[in-house]
């Protein structure tokens, strides 16, 4: 059977911002994050790993939700409790409530899952054997730890409720495919060429805009 994995997860409607030392729902409005990893043109942890500067990150937090489920602090606001879904939250901490807490999540966590995305992905794409095969346990592991598995004809979808579980499977398609990562020749950002990825393996730039305007600059110096 083929093995595909779904995201279903949450973001705030009105977008995140950062308050102090976290990140945190601007309001109580949310809708869903629904995707599919069924190939590697558009991954999402490639999206997490160009959001290098905090306006980025909080472009990426605000469209595709927090990474790790949530924090929400207790009702006596002495702790923080983490939730990986709305779903799983107790009516006793008053999530819908004009004096309830908002979801958040620490700005450490996010910049360590960013570099524990950075560091698996480096080892995914390194083509060294070992390295890729402890990134593909550790992968696919930390995907399927809170997945829910269901039959879709002669396909198990595994449905996972975060971020990090979603982009931890599309690091494993990287290796199932010897994709390979690549900063753009232009911009610097990050993407993925090869088997795939709907760039071929000569590819030097991230995106057709890059690609032209590199091609304009360069007709401007000549």
């Amino acid at each position: 059977m083929d093995l595909i994995l779904r995201l279903d997860a949450k973001r705030c409607a009105d977008g995140v911002g950062r308050v102090r030392r976290q990140f945190s729902w601007r309001s109580r409005r949310h809708e869903p994050v629904v995707r599919e990893a069924a190939d590697l043109g558009n991954p999402l942890v490639i999206h997490f790993l160009n959001a290098n500067t905090n306006d980025k990150l909080i472009d990426f937090l605000s469209t595709f939700g927090l990474p790790g489920g949530f924090l929400l602090r207790t009702p006596e606001k002495r702790a923080a409790v983490r939730f990986l879904s709305l779903s799983d939250v107790p009516e006793e901490f008053r999530l819908g409530a004009p004096d309830g807490d908002l979801p958040f999540e620490s700005s450490t966590f996010v910049w360590d899952a960013q570099e524990e995305m950075r560091l698996l992905l480096r080892d995914a794409t390194s083509d060294n054997a070992v390295r890729m095969e402890k990134a593909a346990t550790r992968a696919l592991r930390l995907a399927c730890r809170d997945a829910d598995p269901s039959a879709v004809g002669r396909r198990v979808a595994l449905t996972v409720p975060t971020l990090i579980a979603f982009m931890c499977f599309e690091v494993y398609m990287v290796i199932e495919n010897g994709a390979h990562v690549a900063p753009c020749t232009r911009c610097k950002l990050l993407f993925l060429y090869g088997k795939g990825t709907e760039r071929r393996s000569t590819g030097t730039y991230c995106s057709a805009n890059c690609r032209v305007g590199a091609h304009r600059e360069s007709k401007r110096r000549d």
